[in-house]
């Protein structure tokens, strides 16, 4: 059997490092091609690294549930039941307030003198 390129750069990639975005997109690509129990192998190192998220307890619930674990597959799903709301939804940000107005004022160009006191020579 020849060797899937996708799954071979994936794993290429976490050799040089552990990461989550990796490890979720391998076993999202390994459960789309069928491969449930290896799936579930990458899911849960993802949830090794990130334990409270949500989008990798769910995929490992789907696929405990695909290959018939289902205890295992409830532990999951109760675990994403039992997630305080804080950690499924950020809340929002406060919106900035607005900058002070801007004042449009032109700038003087010179000191105002009578026209008697002014010069008729043109300034430098």
């Amino acid at each position: 059997m020849t060797q899937d390129p996708v799954v071979a750069a994936l794993t290429a990639a976490l050799a040089a490092g552990e990461s989550f975005p990796l490890r979720m997109a391998l076993g999202d690509h390994l459960a789309r091609t069928n491969r449930h129990a290896e799936a579930l192998v990458q899911y849960e190192a993802a949830l090794l690294i990130d334990p409270a998220n949500s989008d990798a307890l769910s995929a490992a619930a789907l696929m405990t549930g695909e290959i018939g674990d289902t205890a295992r597959a409830s532990t999951y799903r109760m675990l994403i039941d039992h997630q305080p709301t804080n950690v499924l939804q950020p809340s929002s940000p406060t919106p900035a307030s607005p900058p002070p107005p801007f004042k449009t004022e032109a700038p003087l160009k010179g000191p105002r003198l009578p026209p008697e006191h002014r010069s008729s020579r043109p300034s430098p």
